[in-house]
Parts: structure tokens; C-alpha cells; sequence
């Protein structure tokens, strides 16, 4: 029993050993990961944004209207105050989700340019080691 139970671990180890060696192989080949669109990256960031500016545009259309309503007796002002609120905080959600979408670009640029020059740098002979002769005595 002990000895099948070391004989599948073994073969487990030996499986991922050669996984290993096999990616190895094709690291300069194919990517690691999928690369993905800063938008598609994830759906729960997405979801989050769109319930924060919903969320925010009826909190400050409260906010106005019930600010309206203090300063004014008319109703028509009540409305427009909301609705300044609205607007006025979803042009504020507007700039804060594009400099994040920048943010977020900028980043993926700076990973794929360090990937990129990581898979170019080809390494130099070390003169006397291996492949490489070495350099003869002046």
C-alpha cells in the first residue's frame, strides 16, 4: 500500500517535472497567459463601475433635489437641482473612469515592453566557458 502510494507520487512528480521542462522549452515561443483588453480584463470590475456611477447619480440627485427643496418653494427647481447633481456627478465619474483606463493601459504597456525586451535579450558568451574560445594573451 505504502509502496503504490510513493510509486503515484512519484509518477505525479515525474508528470510535473516534465510539464515544467515542456513550458521551458516553449517560454520564447508562445505567451505565458492570454493578453487580454484593459476592458474585458474583468467583468466584476466592470459591474462595479457601472452600480457606482448608477449608485452616485441618484445619491446626488437627492442630494440636489432635497438642496433645492430647502432654498425653494417651486417644484420645477426642486427637479432641475436633482438633475445638476446627476449630471454633474457622472461627468466627475467620467474623468475618474478614463484616467483609470489610462492608469490600467499604461501599465499593461510597461509589462508587455519589459516581456518584450526580456525575450529579446540574447545572451552573450562568457570567453573560456563552454561555446566560446577564449581570448588568447597579449
Amino acid at each position: 500500500d505504502r509502496a503504490r502510494a510513493l510509486d503515484e507520487r512519484r509518477a505525479w512528480l515525474r508528470r510535473r517535472q516534465e510539464e515544467r521542462e515542456y513550458g521551458g522549452m516553449l517560454e520564447g515561443i508562445m505567451p505565458t497567459r492570454p493578453t487580454a483588453d484593459v476592458m474585458t480584463r474583468s467583468i466584476k470590475y466592470q459591474a462595479s463601475v457601472g452600480i457606482n456611477m448608477a449608485v452616485m447619480a441618484a445619491v446626488m440627485f437627492c442630494v440636489g433635489f432635497l438642496s433645492a427643496r430647502t432654498m425653494t418653494g417651486e417644484p420645477r427647481y426642486h427637479m432641475a437641482g436633482g438633475l445638476v447633481g446627476a449630471v454633474g456627478i457622472m461627468v466627475v465619474e467620467l474623468a475618474l473612469y478614463i484616467v483609470r483606463t489610462m492608469q490600467l493601459e499604461r501599465h499593461d504597456a510597461e509589462q508587455r515592453g519589459a516581456e518584450e525586451r526580456r525575450r529579446s535579450r540574447v545572451p552573450l558568451p562568457v570567453p573560456g566557458a563552454g561555446g566560446a574560445p577564449a581570448a588568447a594573451p597579449a
